[in-house]
């Protein structure tokens, strides 16, 4: 008998899974060109045309910019958790990148809720989309474990995100390069 059914509370177990902001943006702005019309959770007020500077500097959903988003939302789950420490745990995106980080990060995830596998874990090489759905193409795993998303960014641009992102929010989901890329963008300006 399923233990809901017996009268046993459920317990919430909820993997909150975070991802820099500087990679967040350019795939979001490219999702949302590539699925508006075909997916409703694509932001109303985004236009195909945008490049990035426009995409990040004008409004989303509710928020005056994507950046206000992405602070405003991993700050919301990241207290969540801290209020509740045993109903989840932080990943970070960038920790999936290769098959070995994603066998790591499911270890630490059975163990954090107290999981036993039931079958050997696959890691996984293609896309998921919004709708959750597996896409076709693979992921390019170095695009992100290289950075390569920086080049997405004017010096300008760069500066204007790392400006508005939360540094104490960045700091505690392991995001220290704020820095890094603000040392970036003074010595190509």
């Amino acid at each position: 008998m399923d233990a809901h059914r017996a009268g046993v509370p459920r317990r919430l177990l909820l993997p909150a899974c975070v991802r820099d902001p500087l990679a967040w943006l350019p795939a979001c702005q490219r999702y949302f060109q590539d699925h508006q019309g075909s997916d409703t959770t694509v932001c109303r007020h985004f236009q195909r045309w945008w490049s990035l500077a426009d995409f990040c500097r004008r409004r989303h959903y509710r928020w005056a910019n994507p950046v206000d988003r992405w602070n405003e939302m991993n700050r919301h789950w990241l207290d969540v958790l801290k209020a509740n420490p045993r109903i989840g745990v932080v990943v970070r995106s960038e920790d999936l990148m290769s098959p070995e980080g994603q066998t790591a990060e499911a270890r630490r995830i059975q163990d954090a809720f107290s999981l036993n596998p039931t079958r050997e874990f696959q890691p996984i090489v293609h896309r998921v989309d919004n709708l959750c759905q597996v896409r076709r193409e693979r992921m390019d795993f170095g695009y992100y474990s290289h950075r390569a998303y920086l080049d997405d960014y004017s010096p300008a641009l760069l500066t204007w995100v790392v400006d508005r992102l939360d540094r104490s929010l960045m700091a505690e989901l392991g995001y220290q390069q704020e820095l890094e890329v603000r040392k970036e963008t003074e010595t190509l300006v």
